[in-house]
């Protein structure tokens, strides 16, 4: 099929290479060429390959991921991947695998949280898939509260055992991924109590089900939670334990342990049993890039070939993505993603190098890098989704349809806010670190980390710095914008917690009736974060670029920024960091970086190079013949293909012939 010329125009006369872009984006020319070798094995494969998902039952689709899993584990032994092609594998899959729980969460949280002797008996059987498992830590009753989590593990030094249980019905474990119908074992979390004390939640290995029967072992119930608004294959699970016994041995006793003699020690920081959820953590940022990038790319390339009116009277209709307000819904997603590559790049180094810190009983990055992590999984998950929406409402009618690969998309992405921490709540958790920071500068301590910035703009007066026009495009002057209104909305926050505790409310309640500020401050701290890591990427991923992909990708930066301040206007006129003239100007900046960038926006998300086969759409193929592609989509429904359904016979025709009025 020949390229619609209309979409063809658009690459001709954009003024840099898209691939330029995509070897920045993979890192190299080499990285670029190994990623296309992967995503070929997998588009290609038909177990693997999701053209027809829309029109598969529930079941279908569970068995069809199973089958999917099964495949990716074959293609791995065959090409040799490594872990991170499987990982990326199971992201360009958009999660349609029913086992992947077993790889991105089982076998990490083992490797975190076992001691050598339990890496050694258990790793080897999971690796070799002669196991598959589970992590299960959300409760019924509790989620993010991991405090509050009620299935307990009693230590019973007759027989060396821990008993498990369910004391209630809000203390079954609820939500986790693949316990439905699909894992022999679970890491669990569990509530250790030795003598009547409570001795915290720690992670325990729980066989589930017979390896040869696959039926629920003695006091084990365990199912499928029901029907999901997306991700029907990740077999969501419920499970109960009923004094189920395990040996001792199977608490995984990295930072903590249980002698013979039930004497409880512990080795190590308690937030250490979190590296696994802080694991995830990274992975969710690294999936709302890549979704971001997935709906920018379909309805970019739909908004170049899609025309609809006119602008001017009597002219030919033209393409909406010429209309000033299409490009106001495609354009920040664009400018979004490429940030959110930036930031998810950092954030996976950031976490390789705390997590070997860790590995050398060095705690003391663990404070900052689960504020990191925690704030970005909220910020950007919360991005992503509200950008996918308006990118979907972007399409028109059309974005409604499942065949145009954006729906599914945005209602995958739509998990995120809630999985591994509900979003309110990691803010709040943010907001904490933010007020110890605060008090920290305020005794004249320096602050390090990712709130160095607030030594110097706590205690000098702030202007914004903005005297030419040339100051309004210079990313590093509006970084400082960001910085200062995260300091000064920290600074709100926690005056106003001091003053309610002043007048006589007990800490925690003052801390509730400041949440909003607080979340306030936590999200504007994850903004400034997210432009920083975007600024430094300018200086170092894409130092190599030529001059002019190097522009363009400056524009973006540029473009996030300018329209993060407009979006945010109101905190950065409430705190002073500027007035309204200078917002008059921002907007108007924002609007003419608008129209730059989109002389290059199908380039842009070009450079991306999702192939056809994984972008799974009607609308954003690379051709742009999407109304061809919608037509043969319709037509390949499994309904299409009888000219007359059996409803007709039961009910059409019956009621064409009067006999309606009867019972049916």
């Amino acid at each position: 099929m020949s390229v619609n010329p209309d979409i063809q125009v658009e690459r001709d006369t954009a003024t840099f290479r898209s691939i330029d872009v995509t070897h920045m984006l993979d890192g190299s020319p080499e990285a670029t060429n190994q990623r296309r070798i992967r995503q070929k094995q997998i588009g290609d494969d038909p177990q693997i390959n999701r053209r027809n998902i829309i029109f598969m039952s529930h079941e279908e689709r569970y068995e069809a991921a199973i089958a999917r899993g099964l495949r990716i584990e074959q293609l791995k032994a065959e090409h040799d991947w490594d872990i991170m092609d499987e990982n990326n594998a199971i992201m360009w899959c958009f999660s349609d695998i029913a086992m992947f729980v077993h790889k991105v969460m089982f076998i990490p949280a083992i490797e975190r949280l076992g001691n050598k002797e339990q890496h050694d008996k258990w790793l080897p059987l999971a690796i070799d898939h002669k196991i598959l498992g589970t992590y299960a830590q959300t409760e019924l009753g509790h989620g993010t509260f991991l405090r509050g989590l009620e299935m307990e593990a009693r230590y019973d030094k007759s027989t060396e055992e821990f008993v498990i249980s369910t004391p209630k019905h809000s203390s079954m474990k609820w939500w986790p991924g693949s316990l439905g119908h699909s894992s022999s074992h679970a890491v669990l979390l569990a509530t250790l109590y030795i003598d009547d004390q409570n001795c915290g939640m720690q992670p325990f290995i729980v066989q589930l089900r017979d390896l040869n029967t696959w039926k629920p072992l003695p006091g084990v119930e365990v199912g499928g939670i029901g029907p999901k608004m997306a991700l029907a294959t990740t077999d969501n699970g419920f499970l109960v334990l009923n004094n189920v016994r395990i040996p001792r041995d199977q608490m995984l006793m990295k930072y903590a342990q249980v002698s013979k003699d039930g004497k409880f020690t512990k080795s190590g920081a308690a937030k250490a049993n979190y590296s696994t959820m802080m694991l995830v953590r990274v992975g969710i940022a690294h999936s709302c890039y890549f979704s971001l990038a997935v709906g920018a790319t379909i309805v970019t390339r739909y908004s170049a070939v899609r025309r609809q009116g006119e602008i001017k009277p009597g002219a030919p209709e033209v393409k909406i993505l010429d209309y000033q307000t299409q490009q106001l819904k495609v354009i920040p997603s664009i400018a979004t993603a490429y940030a959110f590559h930036f930031c998810k790049e950092h954030l996976k180094w950031y976490y390789i190098e705390t997590f070997q810190q860790i590995q050398q009983n060095d705690f003391s990055g663990l404070p900052e890098i689960h504020c990191v992590t925690s704030g970005l999984k909220a910020y950007m998950s919360d991005i992503a989704t509200a950008q996918l929406e308006t990118l979907r409402r972007a399409c028109g009618g059309n974005g409604y349809l499942l065949s145009n690969g954006i729906t599914n998309t945005y209602i995958q992405t739509l998990a995120l806010p809630t999985v591994e921490g509900e979003n309110t709540v990691l803010y709040l958790q943010v907001a904490r670190y933010l007020m110890k920071c605060l008090k920290v500068a305020a005794t004249g301590e320096a602050v390090k980390g990712s709130l160095s910035y607030m030594n110097e703009k706590i205690k000098t007066p702030y202007t914004s710095g903005l005297v030419t026009r040339e100051d309004y495009s210079n990313v590093k002057k509006l970084l400082k914008l960001y910085q200062n209104m995260t300091v000064r909305l920290t600074q709100k926050a926690g005056d106003h917690l001091n003053k309610l505790h002043v007048s006589g409310q007990p800490k925690y309640e003052a801390w509730n009736n400041t949440s909003v500020q607080l979340v306030n401050a936590a999200k504007a701290y994850c903004q400034t974060y997210v432009l920083g890591m975007n600024i430094e990427g300018l200086s170092t991923q894409a130092v190599d670029l030529p001059g002019d992909a190097l522009e363009v990708i400056h524009q973006l930066c540029v473009f996030y920024a300018l329209h993060g301040i407009t979006e945010q206007s109101g905190n950065f006129l409430e705190t002073g960091c500027i007035n309204i003239t200078e917002l008059h100007i921002i907007q108007q900046e924002a609007q003419e970086m608008m129209a730059k960038i989109r002389k290059n926006a199908v380039a842009l998300v070009d450079a991306f190079d999702i192939p056809d086969n994984l972008l799974n759409s009607t609308l954003g193929c690379y051709d742009g013949n999407a109304y061809q592609h919608l037509y043969d989509s319709a037509k390949s429904d499994p309904m299409n293909q009888k000219q007359v359904l059996p409803a007709f016979e039961k009910y059409i025709k019956p009621m064409l012939q009067g006999k309606h009025t009867s019972k049916l």
